[in-house]
């Protein structure tokens, strides 16, 4: 199981804790279901958010991360949710961010990672369509994860040819108008394209493409007439064009297809108008011969662009590399991770950066010479913690600091059984599968089935909150502490839950809460005085009870019983956590009209009283994932000795004289 934790100022919110609760209802479901279940945190502690509340609150960002992560962990537990505390783990903790270090120089090893205009990047274009194409295989994502995956990619349909160049061999040329392929007068090649030296052989066009690959800013249609282009010299024959094209090289193409090479056609697109009155007038009869043979074929391009890894802020894993006079940019030794922040690490004004102005920081000696070096002063993005701590979690404690990323512990929990997001963690999510499959060409994970981490994910929609649920005195936040001391964990739960379908928002506001605290106080004064005294009368234990289904009333109950377990059964597996709720709550009120309809006609006989037992006992067992607490309770009052959490899930069968509880 896996779920995301920021704990940023407005992070731990009610529409993140939506999530971790829908996240923990399946986990304990599977459990109850006889799976093994790893659900633990990863506490994403870095990045801006935390710097600008270390800030304004004028503690250190260690402290205050300290303290959200109690106050987090304190809410989980009154909550309800059932982590594996021993596997948590925080990213600003140095045992955590050494491995975001060894990731990164990992990743720069096989150049993978490269240095921009102004951050380190990481390169995706290569793996950007297999992980597209690897969402065929997705069949226990819902359908609107798999359409966040497919937007995030931002995908061109069109056809694909192989042109033929001269002395450098075949390119695939790329354009999203089929239909206007004679039309094309160039070809635009990516800076960024694998094979770009082929058509950028002269030293000055090498110079050129050089620059242009150090750009982090990805220039749109707009900027055509002024972004950078190269003609290379270079000439090209494509299957359907009257005539030898020139092959020029600009971002342009990035910004537009991704790392590829496209035709350009004037005639229909204003950015490639702009870029052919850029370039020189074709030259003589050369340009009057033909070429025939490839034929279009469908194809698609992505406009998702490389990923950030660093930033200037202070508050986040160091960047691992030395500037030294003598020899350039050196890694930090891997025996020598983690590259620690200062204990004492402050952030003053708007633009204190203290790594750049702490000398005992950055101020060191280069590991290849032994002279005086300088450590780089910017920090990796949490970006990348993101896409790979959830790895982590499968990894006992114990054994992290030797085997974060080959621990045979991974073999055993990947793929994730099912990954819970908010949708507009969409990007993530992308990325964390893109990683996985790059950790497994470096032989840092196992091989998943499909390559693909996550068998099963759901995006969440949000909560929103009213004003009139927030009150004046709370500011710009729900008192979420005082919600939970005053309406009781399982309530708030409860509210999450029934809301609405995990795939849609609702609105927030103390109605729910209410509501669902008087369904659970019905429950407990209903169910708590027929428990007990089923067990201090009882000579049989708890999980004998039976219903009688030779009456027609008791029948009915027993059917009803049988409907519940299997609607909230199903409804679980599919995460329709809000169906579950309601239909474990009406069976409270079936139990509670059978009594009724059998008081009618006289007092209740004994086996009028274990069906309702029965019932309750059902119920418990139905309602134990969505309110741990009371079901818990309940069950202990019953003179059950075994926890409701490890009594199994039931599987009712339609009664013919009897159903047992």
């Amino acid at each position: 199981m896996f779920a995301d934790c920021p704990i940023g100022p407005r992070d731990g919110d009610i529409g993140v804790l939506r999530g971790f609760t829908i996240a923990d209802t399946c986990a304990r479901f599977l459990r109850a279901s006889g799976r093994a279940v790893l659900f633990s945190v990863a506490f994403d502690s870095f990045g801006p958010a935390v710097e600008m509340e270390a800030r304004r609150s004028g503690t250190a960002p260690r402290e205050w991360v300290g303290r959200r992560c109690e106050q987090m962990r304190s809410r989980f537990e009154a909550l309800g949710y059932s982590c594996d505390w021993e596997r948590a783990l925080i990213a600003s903790d140095s045992e955590c961010y050494r491995w975001t270090q060894w990731l990164f120089l990992a990743l720069l090893e096989r150049d993978l990672i490269y240095r921009g205009e102004t951050q380190w990047l990481m390169r995706i274009g290569r793996y950007v369509a297999e992980s597209e194409r690897g969402l065929e295989a997705l069949t226990g994502w819902d359908a609107a994860a798999i359409d966040s995956q497919r937007a995030v990619t931002d995908r061109i349909d069109g056809v694909e040819i192989r042109a033929s160049t001269f002395g450098a061999g075949e390119l695939t040329v790329f354009t999203p108008h089929a239909e206007a392929v004679a039309q094309a007068t160039f070809v635009a090649v990516s800076p960024a394209h694998p094979e770009i030296e082929l058509w950028a052989s002269d030293p000055e066009v090498a110079k050129q493409v050089a620059a242009m690959r150090g750009e982090t800013r990805h220039p749109d249609g707009n900027g055509a007439e002024r972004a950078p282009l190269a003609v290379t010299g270079a000439l090209a024959t494509v299957p359907g064009v009257a005539g030898i094209i020139p092959i020029v090289v600009t971002p342009l193409v990035d910004a537009r297809f991704g790392a590829t090479a496209v035709l350009g056609i004037p005639e229909l697109d204003p950015t490639d108008r702009a870029i052919a009155d850029r370039l020189p007038p074709p030259a003589g009869a050369a340009w009057k011969t033909s070429s025939s043979g490839s034929t279009p074929r469908p194809a698609a391009r992505y406009r998702m662009h490389d990923v950030a890894v660093s930033r200037p802020g202070a508050w986040g894993a160091p960047v691992p590399l030395i500037d030294c006079p003598a020899c350039g940019s050196v890694r930090v030794p891997l025996e020598d991770l983690p590259v620690r922040l200062p204990d004492d690490l402050l952030i003053a004004g708007e633009e204190d950066i203290p790594l750049a102005t702490r000398a005992d920081f950055h101020d060191c000696a280069c590991p290849g010479c032994g002279g005086p070096a300088r450590r780089e002063t910017d920090t990796i993005d949490p970006r990348l913690d993101r896409m790979w701590m959830w790895m982590a979690l499968c990894v006992p404690a114990e054994r992290r600091s030797s085997a974060m990323f080959s621990d045979p512990e991974q073999a055993r929990w990947l793929p994730v059984e099912q990954a819970v997001s908010p949708v507009d963690g969409a990007a993530c999510m992308f990325e964390r599968r893109l990683l996985a499959g790059i950790m497994q060409d470096l032989g840092q994970l196992p091989s998943l089935p499909n390559r693909e981490p996550f068998s099963r994910a759901l995006l969440h929609e949000t909560i929103r909150v009213d004003d009139a649920a927030i009150g004046e005195s709370q500011g710009d936040g729900l008192d979420i502490d005082g919600l939970l001391t005053q309406a009781g964990g399982d309530a708030v739960r409860l509210a999450m839950l029934c809301g609405a379908a995990p795939g849609r928002a609702f609105r927030w506001s103390e109605e729910p809460v209410r509501r669902c605290r008087r369904f659970l106080q019905t429950l407990h004064a209903f169910a708590e005085p027929r428990l007990r005294e089923w067990a201090q009368v009882s000579e049989r234990p708890p999980e004998q009870a039976s219903i009688d289904a030779s009456q027609e009333l008791r029948k009915r109950l027993a059917l009803w019983c049988v409907v519940a377990n299997e609607k909230v059964t199903m409804q679980l597996e599919r995460l329709e956590t809000h169906r579950a709720a309601h239909n474990a709550m009406l069976l409270l009120t079936r139990i509670q009209d059978f009594e009724s309809r059998v008081s009618e006609h006289g007092e209740l006989g004994a086996p009028d009283r274990e069906a309702i037992v029965a019932a309750l006992l059902l119920l418990l067992r139905l309602s134990a994932p969505l309110t741990p607490h009371i079901a818990e309770e309940l069950w202990s009052a019953a003179g059950n000795a075994v926890p409701v959490s490890e009594a199994g899930w039931p599987t009712l069968s339609r009664p013919a004289r009897s159903i047992a509880a």
